[in-house]
């Protein structure tokens, strides 16, 4: 599990998120229907708290990885010759 916690740390995910995400994973659930909605599936899956305030637009998906990501913030397409 300590592999999915330093995969999280380093793209930015809440400390709460990431402890939600390996809760799911260690007794295999599924997400909920509005945390899967909420993420735009961009590969982040919020919390319930984090999903509920990203619902009430107190928050928003790309504001809560700002402050500590340590991922760049995009990967540069490679075109092959």
């Amino acid at each position: 599990m300590e592999h999915y916690r330093a995969m999280g740390n380093y793209y930015g995910y809440p400390e709460c998120c990431i402890y939600e995400f390996i809760q799911r994973y260690e007794k295999k659930e599924k997400p909920s229907y509005l945390q899967t909605s909420v993420s735009e599936y961009k590969g982040f899956i919020p919390c319930i708290h984090h999903t509920n305030e990203i619902i009430a637009k107190k928050v928003t998906l790309e504001g809560l990885l700002l402050t500590t990501r340590v991922a760049p913030k995009r990967i540069e397409s490679v075109t092959i010759s």
